[in-house]
């Protein structure tokens, strides 16, 4: 909270939470420290290959038993955005900032096994990827999009100030 007493802008995000609940946290929060907000949605964009950047469609894991890999804050809502696409979910959740190791990627390798997909963040795409073996099942993520649902004049405005500063 005190990092909002310096904030030019307080930017609210969510996954799976209803939208009217960021719109008001951002509202209280902003009225709170005098700061402008906005709230975006991170929603689920397309499956990637982590090793060679194929594209499918999400609707691919539509009834498919998915093996989700997260090492994020809220593991939970990344299985939660695959099931709303219509996937068959098991969750193998890390800590946030996870740093996997050759045991971990062993142990989910012998776990993919059992599933039609191995889906994992893209924030965990980039530490897996290294370590990922080229034999074992394929390692997808789903990329991501953002969509801005309120704030949109402040968010433009503090980017058009950040970019304005970076061409002094």
């Amino acid at each position: 909270m005190r990092a909002l007493e310096r904030a030019a802008l307080l930017v609210v995000s969510r996954r799976t939470r209803p939208r009217e609940e960021a719109e008001a946290l951002a509202a209280r929060l902003g009225r709170r420290h005098h700061v402008a907000s906005a709230t975006i949605a991170l929603l689920p964009g397309e499956l990637r290959s982590a090793l060679t950047e194929e594209a499918l469609p999400l609707e691919a894991v539509r009834s498919k038993a998915i093996l989700a890999v997260a090492g994020i804050a809220d593991p939970r809502s990344f299985a939660l955005q695959l099931e709303r696409a219509g996937a068959l979910v098991e969750l193998a959740a890390f800590p946030d900032h996870h740093r996997f190791d050759r045991g971990d990627v062993r142990r989910l390798v012998e776990r993919a096994h059992g599933a039609d997909f191995c889906v994992c963040t893209q924030k965990d795409a980039v530490k897996l990827r290294l370590l990922w073996p080229r034999d074992a099942p394929a390692l997808w993520y789903v990329s991501m999009r953002c969509e801005v649902e309120s704030g949109t004049e402040a968010l433009e405005a503090i980017l058009a100030r950040a970019l304005a500063l970076r061409h002094q």
